[in-house]
């Protein structure tokens, strides 16, 4: 009956000596992983940003604020017509 217990004992011990080896194999594929996925959000976000700063609207009201509005400007000095962002096309 010993034999049979100290046999187990030795399979339990040999399981977890595998099964820490396949971690630590594992261990640098999952960091390329998640290296990977932060690119691939960082992108994703680069891409969205130069999306929104690029649409027509927003490069017009750019325009208009670094070029046409004098610097002395207060928001209640400009008329209903220069806040609308529909009437900054020309």
């Amino acid at each position: 009956m010993c034999w049979i217990y100290c046999h187990l004992q030795d399979c339990a011990a040999l399981a977890t000596i595998v099964q820490t080896l396949i971690v630590l194999i594992a261990l640098p594929f999952a960091l390329f992983q998640l290296r990977e996925a932060t690119r691939s959000r960082e992108l994703t976000a680069t891409t969205q940003l130069l999306a929104e700063i690029g649409a027509p609207k927003i490069r017009e009201a750019r325009r208009y604020v670094l070029y046409d509005l004098k610097p002395d400007f207060t928001v209640s000095s400009l008329n209903k017509e220069q806040l609308d962002l529909s009437s900054l096309s020309k």
